[in-house]
């Protein structure tokens, strides 16, 4: 068993699981959503995908926050995709204590491999990845080449504010961009 300890304090902020508190990985560099940017997501993405009866991929899910808060506001599955031994303990930590070990899957793996071999299709895809390393914008790129995204669905990007993504506008449209501090935070749609 990982010791886990708060980095930050994190909670589920809305739905049935409202107020639950979440664990991060101690000693870890990751880089959990805060609730405030976690917040301007939900709040933002609601406009464009109705969460109920979805099923929804979070890439580099670290903490498992974004899947969670999806599966708390109605979403049917979530496919959580993480490297790092520590934040997949975490995140299935996360998911038992919020009881959605049977509305979820935790996989060991590298997403960009799996969206490379996949026909399997989302309506949310939920990206933060290490910022700066071109991972966001390989994602965007293997979902609108291999058509992931339904119709109805958005991708969320968070990426440090001064990178920038090259988004292939036969496929997609940008619902909404802002900046946050050092984060932004991009949500984009089918064209």
């Amino acid at each position: 068993m990982v010791k886990l300890a708060k980095v930050m304090f994190m909670r589920v902020i809305a739905g049935e699981k409202k107020g639950f508190p979440l664990k991060s990985p101690k000693g870890l560099n990751t880089r959990p959503t805060s609730d405030k940017i976690k917040g301007a997501i939900f709040n933002s993405l609601t406009n464009y995908v109705d969460f109920i009866d979805k099923k929804a991929l979070d890439c580099f899910a670290g903490t498992g926050a974004l899947g969670i808060e999806f599966l708390s506001r109605g979403g049917k599955h979530c496919i959580f995709y993480e490297l790092n031994g520590q934040s997949l303990n975490c995140i299935k930590d996360n998911l038992k204590k919020t009881d959605y070990e049977n509305k979820s899957k935790v996989v060991k793996g590298n997403v960009i491999s799996y969206l490379s071999n996949t026909t399997e299709k989302y309506h949310v895809f939920f990206v933060d990845p290490p910022y700066n390393q071109g991972l966001s914008q390989k994602v965007i790129d293997l979902v609108a080449a291999k058509d992931l995204l339904l119709r109805d669905g958005a991708i969320v990007i968070e990426t440090d504010k001064k990178e920038n993504l090259d988004i292939p506008i036969h496929y997609f449209i940008v619902a909404n961009e802002k900046n946050y501090g050092d984060t932004k935070i991009t949500i984009l749609l089918r064209s």
